[in-house]
């Protein structure tokens, strides 16, 4: 318990190494202490504020799989979102917020966490979906002749249609 006291005020004291560290050590000493996932939570706040973000995802995600009591298992989805969003990750971060609202929609992190969906909306939108690219074909008569991605050489009277234009077995 003394590891995980001063790994917290290592923590609110800004030297985020040493809290890690602490923390880490808090948790390989007392595996089943009731306060497990609070130092967890801790743990990864400690290392997303030291630069080790993909560390951070690990702790957290371990954390919501094991399934975080209700003091932790919101904050623990806004600490994974923040980090997704800083790793610049953004559908995860988008994810993350939305699994908060959704799980915990009494909590009091539902407002900020709406708040960053609609920033990220805003400033980082999803990707369109993907449209495949068209595939082309020559029709000479009726019948398929070549098939491309673009334009080839061809005798002048072929006809260049795009294959979605094509009636099933009709080539025309």
């Amino acid at each position: 318990m003394e590891a995980y006291q001063q790994g917290l005020e290592h923590l609110q004291n800004q030297r985020y190494a040493q809290a890690a560290q602490l923390l880490g050590e808090a948790l390989r000493l007392r595996p089943e202490a009731p306060h497990v996932p609070a130092a967890k939570l801790a743990l990864a706040d400690a290392l997303r504020r030291s630069g080790r973000a993909r560390e951070a995802v690990v702790v957290l995600t371990a954390l919501l799989a094991e399934g975080a009591d209700r003091e932790t298992g919101d904050d623990a989805h806004y600490l994974l979102a923040q980090v997704h969003e800083g790793l610049r990750d953004y559908d995860e971060a988008r994810n993350g917020f939305r699994a908060l609202v959704r799980r915990y929609p009494s909590s009091r992190l539902v407002g900020p966490a709406r708040e960053r969906l609609a920033e990220l909306a805003d400033l980082h939108p999803p990707p369109p979906p993907a449209v495949p690219a068209q595939q082309w074909v020559w029709i000479d008569g009726g019948f398929v002749q070549q098939s491309c991605g673009a334009r080839a050489w061809v005798p002048a009277h072929w006809e260049l249609r795009p294959v979605a234009s094509l009636h099933r077995g009709h080539g025309h």
